[in-house]
């Protein structure tokens, strides 16, 4: 049952384990109202602020008070009663000297005391251990990572070594990994692999090549670069080597791991198939288009040099009348003589070709007009002797020779001095048969007509 208001014990000063419990709730009200007054109304005197904490804490006895007395229970009224008016003396000499204290250290320079509420500071260590677990979390996430790569890593490892294809892994030119087919290919054993460089098996020639697509691999990681270069073997044998490289990392670092192929053999017979297709059946010199090619890229080459160069075009008189009389052998005898004539006069960088039937042209590099006479006198010369023979009896064949040269240019490219030559050829035809003509630098008249 209840205990009417007016049968409560009046309040007495007793000081007791219930009245320093109850203090403790009264000063914990102090914290309190220090955080609130303190950041709300921090201009306040301190008499008011300790007043108001008093006044606080006395509402706050009677509320607990009234709450007993209405509950009924008489223990606990008995307490109240028994420790209000300690309680309220405690607190109103504890609240002037908690307040007195808080603002000295207030007022220390450089002792702002931080007023932070305490579900704040919960909600920082909260966050902060979320914080924490997340990093657990990566730091397990990155051990099982690093654990996987030194197992993808020694995976790999394996198989470079078992694989049948030359393949190094390379860090500033030097190998980290290699396997037993590049080694056989460069011609390296495992000691001198070692200590051995990628760039002492590069011809000096293409290194700068090479090392432009190494630099270029390992700036876009992952995509593959080709490159192909000449490589020199212990032996002196020379390789025709192409390199796939691809740019990655490495032990923690960037590295290039190069796929080497030996493409000698290849490249060999792509120049034997080329060489076939460039060159003329019957006489083993250039066929027109080899000629051509070769014209067009040795012109552009002496020109930007400011090099001159001739031209000689040979058609031979009256070669119908040969196969007519002697028969297709005799006539393909006299042309391989006429062609073996032009190259026993040329020299390394001229160029032979046959153009078609009985015309064939010579390239003279490094030559003007009057050695490109000579020259021409001396093939028709070399073409009277030594005849080949038909039918008992020497072949007789003459040729008719035009002449042009490049400096100073009437035309700027190989093809079109072709033109100029062809031209002089007619000239000397219509002067007799075994002559050569001559158009002079700047003329379109013939300067001179010798008999061969």
């Amino acid at each position: 049952s209840t205990v009417p208001l007016g049968q409560v014990p009046i309040p007495s000063l007793r000081i007791n384990t219930a009245s320093v419990l109850t203090t403790l709730a009264d000063l914990l009200f102090l914290a309190v109202a220090w955080q609130f007054l303190h950041s709300a109304v921090r201009r306040m005197p301190l008499a008011a602020k300790s007043f108001l904490t008093l006044l606080g804490v006395m509402c706050l006895d009677v509320v607990l008070f009234n709450t007993g007395a209405f509950l009924g229970t008489p223990e606990y009224a008995s307490i109240m009663s028994g420790t209000l008016i300690s309680r309220v003396l405690i607190t109103a000499f504890a609240a002037p000297v908690l307040w007195a204290y808080l603002s000295w250290q207030s007022s220390l320079p450089g002792a702002e005391m931080p007023h932070r509420p305490v579900f704040s500071i919960l909600r920082e260590l909260t966050e902060l251990q979320v914080e924490l677990q997340s990093a657990q979390a990566e730091i397990t996430r990155r051990i099982k990572a690093e654990a996987m790569l030194q197992q993808s890593e020694k995976r790999y490892r394996q198989l470079i070594q078992n694989a049948g294809e030359a393949i190094a892994v390379v860090r500033n030119g030097l190998y980290l990994l290699h396997n037993r087919a590049l080694r056989q290919l460069v011609g390296l054993t495992e000691e001198t692999a070692a200590t051995a460089s990628l760039a002492d098996f590069i011809h000096p020639d293409d290194l700068p090549q090479v090392q432009a697509e190494m630099e270029a691999a390992l700036r876009h990681p992952g995509q593959s670069r080709s490159v192909e270069f000449r490589s020199a073997r212990p032996g002196g044998e020379t390789l025709a080597v192409n390199a796939s490289l691809v740019g990655m990392e490495w032990d923690g670092a960037p590295a290039l791991i190069a796929f080497l192929h030996d493409v000698t053999l290849q490249r060999l017979a792509e120049r034997s198939l080329m060489d076939k297709a460039m060159r003329d059946p019957l006489t083993g010199v250039l066929n027109r288009r080899g000629f051509l090619d070769c014209l067009n890229a040795a012109s552009q080459r002496l020109s930007g040099q400011g090099q001159a160069y001739s031209m000689l075009f040979l058609d031979l008189d009256d070669f119908k009348a040969v196969n007519d009389s002697l028969g297709h052998a005799a006539g393909d005898a006299a042309l391989r003589h006429v062609a073996q004539s032009a190259l026993d006069h040329t020299r390394e960088g001229d160029l032979v070709g046959r153009l078609g039937g009985d015309e064939f042209a010579v390239f003279l590099a490094h030559t003007d007009i009057e050695e490109a006479q000579r020259i021409a006198l001396r093939i028709q010369a070399s073409i009277a002797q030594n005849r080949p023979q038909a039918q008992g009896g020497p072949i007789v064949v003459t040729a008719s020779i035009g002449c042009s040269s490049s400096v100073p240019a009437l035309v700027q490219d190989g093809e079109g001095l072709m033109e100029q030559a062809d031209r002089a050829m007619l000239q000397a035809k219509r002067h007799g048969p075994g002559r050569v003509f001559i158009l002079a630098p700047g003329h379109t008249q013939p300067s001179a007509c010798t008999q061969g």
